[in-house]
Parts: structure tokens; sequence; C-alpha cells
């Protein structure tokens, strides 16, 4: 009979998200790699546990010189693979991964060359088990992949925010394969293919406070266009909280980027740390195709505009009316009745009303004797020692003709 457990240990989450989000800025495991020869243009290589075997689609297949032919192997059916995913048969060739150490790992792949399949390349489960390859994950979305009893390391990413130093190549879909709604967007991608969006990164270390948003210093390869599009990330840190920069249009001249940080405590972002990714506004926002669009468009910009400057203009009037604290202590007191003035409790100025009283720094040096003579022999005129002042002199107050004293306790 199986043994009873003697306790359960409950685990100490690395992150937490809010409820139905915990795959924000996640993404599959991958590494950057070189199918066929150190000079081929790098791909992303994802490491897929939940794959029995290593599959590349045709696309990237076909798109590498020199890669033998597909061979037939084994009779094998794919599930979960969109649309008509077919098996081509096999190849095999030679993947590399540069090493923390700077060095080239080569490794023997074979992989199943499957058609109208999206993603470059899947390293199944077959591979990683052949070299017994490890991992250590972070919630910042860094990996290291082990590479079994050797000393090398992998750099690999789980996360959309880190960078792993390359342009991605991404595999399309074929035409036939795609719904009619989708062909633009296809079209999209034959143009771009082996490209990605660039990063962009903060441009120095920034403490953000808890619950906060600032403004930070970004750099990107911006050229000689002046605006831009910062598409927003998540950015990830190791202690169960978030921050995130929204989609934000941004000026190459003054690049800022707001940053919220949602959390109870500081954190900082560093310099280097992805928070965006740059994005061309005029290929990337919707165009209007005729009079009408351009009037839906219009509209809609112009009933943005007005709620917020609404908000603004009530944020505003708020603020006026808002009650400023004072250090009055009468505020509060009803016993005071209307409002009059009462003495402070500070302790009353003592010593000698010369040194008491600031002549100034412009004062002539053979005048300030004589200043320093009068101020002594009227010192009754200023309250000190814990006395009011008294002057031997009387003023007359013009009044309203006619006006009654009124005494007000």
């Amino acid at each position: 009979p199986p043994k009873p457990f003697v306790d359960i240990v409950h685990v100490r989450k690395a992150r937490s998200l809010p409820d139905g989000m915990g795959s924000l800025g996640t993404r599959a495991l991958h590494i950057k790699a070189h199918v066929g020869s150190p000079d081929q243009d790098p791909v992303l290589a994802r490491l897929d546990s939940g794959a029995d075997i290593t599959l590349m689609s045709e696309d990237y297949w076909k798109s590498i010189p020199g890669l033998p032919a597909p061979k037939e192997g084994l009779r094998i059916k794919l599930y979960h693979l969109t649309g008509n995913a077919k098996v081509l048969g096999y190849i095999k060739t030679t993947i590399l991964a540069e090493t923390t150490g700077h060095q080239l790992a080569s490794f023997e792949l074979e992989a199943y060359i499957v058609r109208d399949m999206k993603v470059p390349l899947l390293v199944g489960e077959d591979f990683q088990t052949t070299y017994e390859l490890g991992l250590n994950r972070h919630v910042t979305g860094h990996c290291e992949v082990l590479v079994g009893d050797s000393d090398m390391v992998i750099p690999a990413s789980s996360a959309s925010s880190v960078d792993l130093g390359f342009e991605i190549r991404k595999a399309y879909s074929s035409q036939s394969f795609i719904r009619k709604k989708a062909v633009k967007r296809s079209r999209a991608y034959d143009r771009n293919f082996g490209k990605t969006d660039p990063p962009v990164t903060a441009a120095e270390d920034v403490l953000i406070t808890a619950e906060s948003v600032h403004n930070i210093r970004v750099e990107a390869p911006w050229g000689s266009q002046a605006e831009w599009l910062v598409e927003k990330v998540v950015i990830g840190n190791p202690e169960m909280s978030v921050m995130a920069a929204p989609t934000t249009l941004v000026n190459s001249i003054t690049p800022y980027l707001p940053i919220a940080n949602a959390s109870k405590r500081p954190w900082y972002v560093r310099k280097g740390d992805i928070v965006g990714y740059l994005k061309d506004p005029a290929a990337y926002a919707d165009k209007p195709k005729s009079d009408e669009e351009w009037a839906k468009y219009t509209a809609s910009a112009e009933a943005i505009k007005s709620v917020i400057e609404g908000s603004l203009k009530a944020r505003d009037l708020a603020d006026a009316t808002a009650t400023v604290p004072t250090d009055d202590k009468l505020d509060d007191d009803d016993n005071w009745g209307p409002k009059t003035t009462a003495l402070p409790d500070d302790e009353p100025l003592k010593g000698d009303v010369a040194d008491l009283v600031n002549l100034g720094p412009d004062i002539p040096e053979d005048v300030k004797p004589k200043l320093i003579e009068v101020l002594r022999k009227n010192r009754r005129a200023f309250g000190l020692d814990g006395r009011l002042g008294q002057v031997d002199a009387k003023v007359d107050v013009p009044l309203k003709p006619g006006a009654q004293p009124v005494s007000v306790p």
C-alpha cells in the first residue's frame, strides 16, 4: 500500500498576477540557434517539452540552402497543430547555439519537416533527453539551459521582455491554409519575413517608487524618423509583481516612456531592460479608405479628446475647491467662535535685541553701531522675554463715518 504523506508543504510563488492573467508576459521557452552552419541567420528555437519529437516547418527548411531532402521515417500523426499540417519526412543536420562563455555548442539534430506549421523550429523531448538538457528558470524570464554534465550554459528566455540579442526569423503560413480574413496579414508577414520589431530599452537605471508612474528615457534605433509607436510589454520582477508600460507615441528627440509600478514597494528599471518594441505608426495604425471612414475616425478622436478635456477640467475644479490644510489650531475648535488669532506655542524670544534683529548684509560697518544703539534704546518696542512690545505713540485709524465699535470675544 502507498505510504501516507507526512506533511503538506505549501510552495511559495515567485510572482503573483491578477486572476485570469497568469500567462501575462510569458512566452514559450526559446533559445538563439543556427541551423546547418554558424553562417546561417539565427532562428528562435522553441524548447517544447510537450512535443515528443523535434519539428521544423517546411517554409523554414526551404529557406536554408544546403539542407538535405526529407527521408521517410515513422508514420506520425500530429495533434494540436493548426490547419492541415502534414509530415513530409525527417532530415538530419546540425544545430548550433551560443553559450554564456561565447562558444558555439554543436548538436546533431533530427527533425521532422511539417507542412503548414507556423513555428520555424520546435525542439522536442527527444532532443532534450538525448543531450540531457536541464533548465534554470527565473521569474524575470531569463533562463539558462544546462548541457548535460558539461560546464556549457545556453542563455534562454521565457518572456517577451527578455532580448536574446538577435532578430527573430519567423515562419509564415501558406495562403492555402489561411482564411480569407487573414490574407492581408499573411502578405504583411511575407514582406517582413526574417524581421522582428526592434526592442526599446531603458537608457539609464531608474528607481520607480511604489504605486507610481515614472517617465523613463529610452533608446532604440530611431533613424531619421521623428514619431514612433512603442508597443507595450509587461516587465516582471522577482517579488511577485509586475511593471508595465502602455503603448505610447514617442518622439525620437525627447524619447520618454511612462512605466507604472503597481506594487507596494519601489523597483528599479535597469539600463538595457526591454520596455517595449518599436513600430512605425504609419504601417501599424489603421488608415481610412474612404471619406466615410475618415469621418468615423475623426469623430472617434474628437470623442476621446472631449472625454480627456472633461476629465482634466473636473480634476482642476476639484483641486481648486479642495480644503487646504493649515497649521491654524482654531480650524477644528468651535469654542473660539468667529475666526481670531491664537498665540503660537513657540518659546518666546530672549536675549539682546541687537542679536535678534537682522540688520542685513548691506549695512555699512560704520553705521551698524549707531543702529544697534537705537535698537537697544527702544528694546521695549519689541516683543521679547515673554511680553508684548510697547510703543509710546498714538495712531489714528480712520473708520467709516457713523460706524459703531463691535466687541468680539
